[in-house]
């Protein structure tokens, strides 16, 4: 860890998925950074963190965002929005550092005009998901950041005793919820549980209670999303779908080449099932697997010192 404190402005916006608090807390905890999250709005009831500096409607942390803003050593701006002078108003000070996280499918679909500004603009570009990481650019992937010394598997006997599937949708219909109802009709001794509509605790609970976890098959997006790591984490094998254009990033780029999440579309994931099923010894290596993976490539700590690294370069 360097002796130098470096202060860190993360931008947010909306904060879709809680993830700019996420590297907040990573950075706070595991590197000698001191990190502020400056969104524009309150968080949904069901994200477990409390939001840090919420500027609309509030003039008092208007100024200081500000503060905190022209102060950093580093300004951080996650999200998929262009790049501009001023952020929710504020200025931002041209003789800063910048480096943006590109996270979502705003910039899956407009990546090259989101990129060209963001050349301009930022010394260093990340991506949250590996496909978002396009050839073509300098997008680095790093992803978001899960505390897994938080999330702890449950041991087998303490797990549902039926054998069972958890989905977790923000959006049924974006997520395909209807794949994976077809693919498990008619399999006996197995049980689907959708969870939704609950806090956030309550969701991972939940979800650690089951076996094998399916993220999605999303037209559009190639690759595994944040609920799929948590899955991992909590040593569930685990279902998505993750494209070649994924794969193919950089090896030392946490490890998606290694990946033990069981790809596939639509046409295959009823066989998938079938297997994940029949194969006791199968499911339960995968379980071990998709723990040590998550535990070693995307965990806080990890993330936090990737960031760090790449902070470190700007200043």
């Amino acid at each position: 860890m360097s002796d130098k404190t470096l202060y860190i402005a993360i931008l947010s916006g909306d904060d879709c998925g809680n993830s700019g608090h996420k590297l907040m807390h990573a950075l706070n905890k595991y590197v000698n950074c001191k990190a502020r999250c400056i969104v524009a709005r309150g968080a949904p009831s069901a994200y477990p963190y409390k939001r840090d500096i919420i500027v609309e409607g509030n003039p008092q942390n208007r100024k200081l965002a500000t503060q905190v803003i022209n102060e950093a050593d580093i300004i951080h701006i996650k999200g998929d929005q262009v790049i501009e002078a001023k952020f929710l108003g504020i200025p931002l000070p041209k003789n800063k550092p910048i480096i943006v996280t590109r996270s979502g499918s705003i910039y899956r679909r407009n990546y090259r005009k989101i990129y060209r500004g963001d050349l301009k603009l930022s010394r260093i570009r990340t991506a949250f998901m590996a496909d978002l990481a396009f050839a073509d650019t300098d997008v680095i992937f790093i992803p978001h950041p899960i505390d897994t010394n938080d999330l702890v598997p449950l041991p087998l006997e303490k797990r549902s005793g039926v054998l069972t599937i958890s989905h977790s949708p923000t959006n049924r219909r974006a997520k395909r919820t209807e794949l994976i109802q077809r693919a498990i009709a008619g399999i006996p001794n197995i049980r689907l549980d959708i969870i939704q509509k609950v806090k956030y605790n309550e969701c991972l609970r939940r979800k650690g209670l089951a076996h094998i976890f399916y993220d999605r098959i999303q037209q559009g997006v190639g690759s595994y999303g944040n609920s799929a790591i948590e899955a991992c984490a909590l040593g569930l094998a685990t279902i998505s779908y993750i494209s070649d254009q994924a794969r193919n990033v950089k090896p030392e780029m946490l490890g998606v080449n290694n990946c033990p999440i069981l790809s596939t579309n639509p046409n295959g994931l009823r066989q998938i099932v079938q297997k994940l099923v029949n194969e006791h010894e199968l499911r339960k290596s995968l379980m071990q697997k998709c723990r040590e993976w998550a535990v070693k490539w995307h965990s806080s700590e990890v993330v936090a010192k990737k960031f760090d690294e790449l902070y470190r370069k700007m200043v």
